[in-house]
């Protein structure tokens, strides 16, 4: 309310110089007091309207905040079994979800593992962008280091993933903007985890 209150405040300044103005003009009573309350009345609907205004404002900015999709986008970890080998490995397990009341259109998910001065997309994770519905939920897991090799990702970066990132992220389509998010993940080769950063 600080903006509206401030083209008041000078509305109303701008109405008392005015008045002052004409006051120095000599006018007869009867021409002063009709402009005068003329130019009050014209302030006054001026001051209206930029209330007026500045409410449609603010009922589009929350109108266009309660039509953005909701989306929550997380790294769980979790073990699996190779099935050739029967080793048991880390696995990594991207969950994403539509917690809005919107759908979410031209969806599109990414993973990067970002180290200090380079950036390698993880390939062939996600399809072309999605339309995830409201309520949707979907996982996209793979054996961490198996996949990242078979993918082409070199063996010395996944040898040392604690030197990087893994960044996932998304973009969506809302209102004709497109909205990007990205969440980073620092590995520990201790616990073999992911920890969000």
């Amino acid at each position: 309310m600080l903006i509206p209150g401030f083209i008041s405040v000078l509305i109303v300044i701008v109405v008392f110089a005015l008045t002052y103005g004409m006051h120095q003009l000599g006018l007869s009573e009867k021409e002063f007091l009709s402009l005068t309350i003329n130019a009050w009345a014209s302030g006054g609907a001026l001051i209206s309207a930029t209330f007026v205004v500045y409410g449609y404002l603010l009922n589009v900015r929350a109108f266009a905040e309660a039509n953005k999709p909701k989306l929550l986008v997380y790294v769980e970890n979790a073990q699996a079994t190779l099935i050739p080998t029967g080793k048991d490995v880390h696995q990594t397990r991207i969950c994403y979800r539509n917690v809005g009341g919107v759908e979410a259109e031209k969806f599109f998910l990414f993973a990067q593992l970002v180290g200090s001065d380079e950036k390698l997309e993880i390939p062939r994770l996600f399809n072309e962008p999605v339309d995830l519905q409201i309520g949707d939920s979907r996982v996209r897991d793979f054996p961490t280091e198996t996949y990242l090799i078979d993918n082409g990702i070199p063996s010395a970066v996944v040898q040392n993933l604690e030197k990087y990132r893994l960044r996932v992220g998304y973009s969506v389509r809302s209102l004709g903007k497109t909205i990007k998010r990205s969440y980073d993940y620092a590995w520990e080769p201790s616990t073999q985890r992911w920890n969000i950063v």
